[in-house]
């Protein structure tokens, strides 16, 4: 509940800082490639933390990494590093800094192949009519796969835990509980929002779309109702970040 007496969802509750962050952020979609590798990388450092910790150095980390200008990061050297490690605005831990420069360095690859990192992240957004009951799991199909392609793309700290709270807060799925006030918003602005790309669809499946449906709008057509079940990725599992099917270990048809 908020201070205006709607329902909210109940983790908002828990920090004066969360209801702004719950109102205006969380679930939004957003296609901007800084802002995404923000989030991929504020995550990362969530990692054994609390989001709370997280947001409240938030302004500190934006300060630090050049408000998460992949294209800085990726070029920054050990004197960088020296100085981060040296910063008590931030979480001052070496792995997770050094994979925030790794990444942007994959991140510069990834936006030189595909476009945009915006492009390559929404092709991994589920269909809405597969999603589990809101904020009842912690993973899914979807974030299974995508942490695994940016693993072989070379990425760090990018766990299917990691990647399904990403994609809660960056609106690739709405997340919000039925009686929240904001989840209609977010329905909203989604159906507003213009999928990066234009088409669900990689590079590689260009030649395939023809036509048809596009063969990546239904990736993961699980065999369960519950994402639960997908524990064995037991579903339709064509890679985006490789362009092959991984049950037969051939290009798509």
């Amino acid at each position: 509940m908020g201070p205006d007496g709607k329902s909210r969802c109940r983790w908002c509750n828990a920090a004066p800082e969360f209801l702004d962050y719950h109102d205006t952020e969380w679930g939004f979609p957003v296609s901007n490639d800084r802002r995404l590798f923000e989030k991929l990388s504020l995550e990362g450092f969530q990692s054994g933390l609390s989001w709370r910790t997280i947001l409240a150095k938030r302004e500190n980390f934006r300060a630090a990494f050049h408000d998460f200008d992949f294209d800085r990061i990726a070029r920054f050297t050990q004197r960088d590093l020296d100085r981060l490690l040296k910063d008590a605005g931030i979480v001052r831990h070496r792995g997770k800094i050094a994979a925030v420069v790794n990444n942007a360095q994959r991140a510069r690859e990834l936006v030189e192949r595909e476009g945009s990192l915006a492009a390559f992240i929404w092709r991994y957004e589920p269909d809405q009519k597969q999603l589990a009951k809101p904020q009842t799991v912690s993973t899914s199909a979807e974030s299974l796969a995508l942490s695994k392609d940016l693993k072989k793309l070379g990425w760090k700290f990018v766990g299917p835990t990691t990647m399904y709270a990403f994609m809660q807060a960056m609106g690739l799925i709405n997340d919000h509980v039925a009686d929240c006030v904001i989840r209609s918003k977010i329905e909203s602005a989604r159906k507003r929002f213009k999928r990066p790309g234009g088409c669900h669809r990689t590079r590689s499946m260009k030649k395939y779309c023809r036509g048809r449906a596009c063969p990546t709008r239904y990736l993961y057509r699980a065999r369960h109702a519950s994402p639960l079940h997908h524990s064995g990725m037991d579903a339709i599992q064509f890679s985006p970040a490789t362009g092959i099917w991984p049950a037969s270990n051939e290009k798509a048809p």
